[in-house]
């Protein structure tokens, strides 16, 4: 993950500490982050911390306390909480600063929170194989702008593969985008506008989140369960809010890993349909797990559903290649969005998937992921048991496992104590429309899990509590 932007001076550091106890992620009473650890988290010089933690005394938001450090005062409740249409905006900061300091991996930290395969599973597919190929073939991409739908090869292979897959497309329904994100910036940016209602999973996927309070959506979650969205909820959302978009992950969700089932899938589309509603499906983990894709997109061939895909998890997140599959005459207006902002995607990089995937040892490759995968879920899922957590599904393959440990209600205070022990929890609130409600749940990493640092961080954080409940006797 890069490093959080730099501040240019104390007083930026001072706005976004500032944000963050106003709008709750720091509580009456808490202890602020030690100035090295904040000035190597904002990469800046003690100094400057110094300075912002000097203007948030003299705004009477903290108070020193010798050899201790700084605590968060109590704040009156008009002042704490912020005007409705900019506090959209904190909460999106607000997601970025909970990314940054609790999943931001610094050398020798064990991240448990991460979405990742393994590096040295995901090096075992050698890109630098390609890059003569793609340097000869593709030359002359590197002196112009590509297409503004993205590398026509590209689009060919995957409409063939979504055809056979049972997701009838030509190329001209898919635009390729960077990454599966900019696909939903797209999306946000075509359909909704300041005040109008998007629905979206509950918990879902963060920086979508932030991306609908950025644009002054009212955004609604709706609760997930082990076999997709609460039906019953998604409809009392559709009829009273009448929303124009309903965001979601059919398979491996993020956070909760968990899967639509087929029956789901099809109330779900049927019920959006009757209301107009656009169904985006985030399935940009495609290729890690056995089964169908596009489950969503199958069941009515893009009539009022978008499709969305990612190869960030199969080949490489650096390359930034993703796709959406929508009706034509959709997939025209958002490629005019893309070039006001972005003239278009990057035809290098596009041209490196394309003759990634046409490769016959890709597939090989990809069966050795989901193998592994299905080892590492099964053997994570029976640790947490173990230590006596419980699991919000039975899981055969995941990379997200979504997890409530006994030691905390509020999973971030979990974290916080793992933190100590050099280990990162990715805390439930992360994924939340509203992450100022505590959450105890937290997503994990199959494989992180198998780690021994995360047994003994841990049994330390256990046993921190039982000395505490000790002595409190």
């Amino acid at each position: 993950m890069q490093k959080p932007s730099k501040p240019h001076k104390p007083q930026q550091l001072f706005e976004i500490l500032a944000q963050q106890i106003l709008s709750g992620v720091y509580r009456e009473g808490e202890k602020l982050p030690s100035l090295r650890s904040l000035a190597r988290q904002s990469d800046v010089s003690k100094n400057s911390v110094v300075s912002a933690f000097e203007m948030l005394v003299a705004r009477g938001l903290v108070e020193p306390r010798r050899g201790s450090g700084f605590y968060v005062r109590a704040i009156a409740p008009d002042e704490r909480v912020p005007q409705a249409a900019s506090q959209q905006k904190v909460h999106a900061m607000n997601i970025v600063w909970l990314l940054q300091t609790q999943l931001a991996v610094q050398p020798g930290q064990l991240a448990v929170g991460d979405a990742f395969m393994p590096p040295e599973s995901m090096e075992k597919l050698r890109i630098d194989r390609y890059y003569p190929k793609i340097a000869r073939s593709g030359i002359r991409s590197m002196s112009r702008y590509g297409d503004r739908l993205g590398y026509l090869a590209l689009r060919r292979v995957l409409a063939r593969n979504l055809t056979t897959a049972g997701l009838a497309c030509e190329p001209d329904h898919i635009m390729l985008t960077h990454g599966a994100n900019e696909a939903m910036e797209l999306l946000v940016r075509y359909g909704v506008s300041q005040g109008h209602t998007v629905l979206t999973d509950e918990p879902g996927y963060y920086p979508l989140i932030a991306k609908l309070k950025m644009a002054n959506a009212n955004v609604v979650g709706i609760e997930r369960q082990p076999d997709g969205p609460c039906l019953q909820a998604l409809e009392q959302a559709i009829v009273r809010w009448r929303p124009r978009l309903f965001f979601t992950q059919s398979a491996m969700q993020n956070p909760t890993g968990s899967f639509y089932s087929e029956t789901k899938a099809r109330q779900v589309v049927a019920l959006c349909a009757a209301h107009n509603v656009l169904v985006v499906d985030n399935d940009s983990l495609s290729g890690l797990y056995d089964g169908p894709t596009s489950k969503l997109a199958q069941t009515d061939q893009l009539h009022s559903t978008v499709h969305v895909g990612s190869f960030s998890k199969t080949i490489s997140p650096a390359l930034r290649v993703g796709f959406l599959v929508a009706a034509p005459a959709l997939v025209d207006a958002l490629a005019d969005i893309r070039t006001l902002l972005n003239i278009s995607s990057a035809e290098y990089c596009e041209r490196t998937v394309e003759a990634i995937i046409e490769d016959p040892s890709y597939e090989r490759f990809l069966q050795r992921q989901r193998s592994d995968l299905r080892r590492a879920t099964a053997a994570a899922q029976d640790k947490l048991r173990q230590w006596g957590a419980e699991v919000f599904c039975d899981y055969r393959q995941s990379l997200f496992l979504w997890a409530r440990f006994p030691e905390a209600d509020n999973s971030l205070e979990l974290a916080r104590a793992l933190q100590i022990e050099n280990v990162m929890l990715a805390p439930g609130a992360l994924f939340s429309v509203d992450f100022s409600q505590p959450s105890a749940w937290s997503r994990c990493n199959p494989f992180a899990l198998a780690d021994p640092r995360f047994d003994t961080a841990l049994r330390a954080v256990r046993n921190r509590v039982a000395r505490g409940r000790s002595s409190a006797v």
